[in-house]
């Protein structure tokens, strides 16, 4: 994956935003053994990791992203899967239900959106 941002000379996740992601980390894996489970990170691309954590006959359970790149890890990540794989997805992450919008999100918003 790219770690440049396609917009300029920069880093995709500045330091701000790593040492929150890491501290969230942190904090999740301490609620998590608080509760006598713990949090396993694992380093490296998704449709390399993903499949060999899963393995034949396993399930795999996920949220659907909106976005080209997301969407195009996911692919990846369900090519590279064994057969055998139980496959949930799910969408949760956006205000409203993609099927109660007057149109396809997909093929594209209504311009202005703001007529929306």
């Amino acid at each position: 994956r790219r770690t440049q941002s396609s917009y300029g000379e920069h880093s995709r996740t500045g330091s701000h935003r790593a040492l929150f992601l890491a501290e969230s980390l942190l904090d999740l894996d301490r609620s998590l053994r608080e509760l006598g489970s713990r949090l396993c990170l694992v380093a490296g691309r998704p449709e390399d990791v993903i499949p060999s954590i899963v393995g034949a006959g396993g399930v795999l359970a996920f949220q659907n992203e909106d976005t080209h790149e997301e969407q195009q890890v996911e692919a990846a990540v369900l090519q590279a899967l064994a057969g055998g794989v139980t496959v949930l997805r799910h969408f949760g992450h956006t205000l409203l239900h993609r099927e109660d919008l007057p149109f396809d999100p997909a093929i594209g918003l209504p311009m202005p959106f703001g007529k929306y």
